[in-house]
């Protein structure tokens, strides 16, 4: 991935992408990028990014058998 992938994209944190993807907690989100399930977009330092259209191209199933 390069600079110019995201550029014009709105970046979530770890917390909004849990609202966005209905999850609990921010934890969750980070739970799910350790475990291979979920990618991050991009990085602030340890801060984990992601873009509302890498989360809706992601096609997982939640803890509840729901899908994205």
């Amino acid at each position: 991935m390069t600079s110019q992938d995201h550029v014009g994209q709105q970046w979530l944190t770890s917390t909004q992408a849990a609202r966005y993807l209905d999850l609990p907690s921010a934890a969750a989100v980070r739970m799910l990028v350790h475990r291979g399930t979920l990618r991050a977009s991009g990085r602030a330092g340890r801060r984990l990014l992601f873009t509302a259209a890498d989360l809706d191209s992601h096609g997982w199933v939640d803890a509840y058998g729901r899908s994205t």
